[in-house]
């Protein structure tokens, strides 16, 4: 029998000692070695997904901001009432986008009287940018004769 040379020990084949150890030996895996790159492979995995769902997220906001905000009119005025009117106004916006408008409502003299804020305008019909909607103003301050889309702009969600 040849000896064999086996880190830490000098095995001639003999000894049971020896054959246990260099089996050991052979059978021996690398698991720390093993865990430590499927580690690294998780960790660098989850960094790559990371950035792609950030570049989407900003691409997604990036389109937002530069789309056009939705633009009101009012087209008509209703007053039967000194302490209330009616206007039906229309926005002009993305056709799947939801706004949030402010109407106020006037004196003659052009004074504020009534404000209605955050007044809803929910998405168009298919194949349309205008919406319209009527709703009742409440003028506590005096009668109104005219009325105005203070400001529109796109809903946030929550």
């Amino acid at each position: 029998m040849r000896p064999v040379i086996v880190p830490g020990y000098w095995c001639d084949g003999t000894s049971p000692l020896c054959e246990q150890t260099w089996t050991a030996e052979l059978t021996r895996t690398e698991p720390a070695r093993d865990r430590d790159l499927a580690k690294v492979f998780v960790i660098a995995l989850a960094l790559v997904l990371l950035a792609g769902a950030g570049a989407v997220a900003a691409l997604v906001l990036r389109s937002r901001s530069t789309a056009e905000p939705p633009q009101g009119r009012v087209l008509v005025v209703e007053t039967g009432s000194e302490r209330e009117i009616r206007v039906t106004f229309q926005v002009d916006k993305d056709p799947a986008a939801t706004a949030e408008c402010d109407i106020g409502a006037f004196d003659e003299k052009g004074s504020s009287v009534g404000r209605l804020i955050r007044v809803p305008v929910g998405p168009a019909a298919p194949g349309q940018r205008i919406v319209s909607q009527t709703v009742v103003v409440a003028t506590p301050l005096g009668a109104a004769s005219q009325a105005a889309v203070a400001t529109c702009r796109l809903a946030t969600a929550g």
